[in-house]
């Protein structure tokens, strides 16, 4: 499961940590990044991609076995339906 993050550097904490502007002689030079995850977008991503796959295993179940594609299928209605409902 792959995620993304987006990287933020706080230019302002420099400032911040009592050296007067960043001048960094003590060695001490730290960088601060904070992290977002973007769980929404990852996680209609992933919704997308199960309902798809959802869809073509029911379409795989077509050939063998047609009541269990029929209800295969109607669970891919229904997901979707809910989802969409939110």
């Amino acid at each position: 499961d792959e995620e993304s993050y987006e990287y933020e550097y706080d230019d302002d904490e420099d400032e911040q940590m009592g050296d007067g502007g960043g001048g960094g002689d003590d060695g001490s030079e730290e960088e601060s990044f904070d992290y977002t995850d973007d769980d929404e977008e990852d996680n209609q991503d992933d919704f997308e991609i199960a309902i798809e796959n959802a869809y073509y295993n029911a379409k795989g179940l077509k050939e063998t076995d047609v009541g269990e594609a029929e209800e295969a299928f109607l669970g891919v209605i229904g997901t979707e339906q809910e989802e969409m409902a939110k």
